[in-house]
């Protein structure tokens, strides 16, 4: 599976052939892909606030919607203005959250993606294809979240692109704790998990500075 400009693809490995399912709406901006217990499909689309999935039986399409985001500072001139002028950021709008980056926990029965924009991460049901919670992460609005990734224990990991931290979400408890990276101007945007080790091992690349973090914990993080 893949995401493209238009949807997502499949190929079938074993005759090549590619199966093509565009997204429902237009200027959606298909970002990612994940593949969730279930084998569904799931695309975030940055553009609307949509997830896509993709049901990998049927072939059927669904969408999945989050809320508009709302903020005191965000004032009803202030988006008329912005209705005139238009956006830098792949096409963004006052209001809209940005899911970008998202993944899918193979062992669980969910799906998670950062809203960039307005500093969440966003958890979906794969049985029932809906949202379950928008978590706020501290500074998220301005570190803005990027991508998360579930390990073995469910814990999902998840990077800020703006912040110097990395962080970890308890999607049960809904607890959130951060960690500062040991270096600043960092622009972390991935992030992997090594399930192979007690602790697991976080890995971190520094997209600002040519260097990677590899984190390990002295203590339990299934928790």
């Amino acid at each position: 599976w893949a995401n493209n400009p238009v949807g997502a693809v499949r190929m079938n490995i074993g005759t090549s052939e590619i199966t093509e399912f565009p997204t429902l709406l237009p200027n959606s901006r298909p970002y990612d892909l994940g593949i969730d217990r279930l084998d569904n499909a799931w695309v975030s689309q940055i553009g609307i606030d949509k997830m896509m999935v993709v049901d990998s039986r049927t072939g059927d399409v669904t969408n999945i919607s989050i809320p508009p985001f709302k903020s005191p500072d965000i004032r009803p001139e202030d988006i008329e203005i912005f209705n005139t002028v238009g956006s830098w950021d792949h096409n963004a709008g006052l209001g809209q959250q940005g899911p970008r980056r998202m993944a899918a926990d193979r062992r669980g029965d969910y799906v998670y993606a950062g809203t960039y924009w307005t500093g969440s991460i966003a958890q979906f049901d794969v049985r029932t294809k809906t949202l379950v919670k928008l978590h706020e992460i501290p500074n998220g609005r301005w570190g803005q979240p990027y991508k998360p990734f579930p390990d073995r224990n469910h814990m999902v990991w998840f990077s800020m692109a703006a912040d110097d931290t990395f962080g970890k979400l308890n999607p049960t408890t809904g607890r959130v704790t951060m960690y500062p990276l040991p270096s600043r101007g960092t622009g972390s945007r991935h992030l992997a998990v090594d399930d192979s080790t007690d602790p697991v091992t976080v890995w971190v690349p520094y997209d600002g500075l040519g260097k990677m973090a590899r984190v390990q914990f002295r203590h339990d993080t299934s928790k």
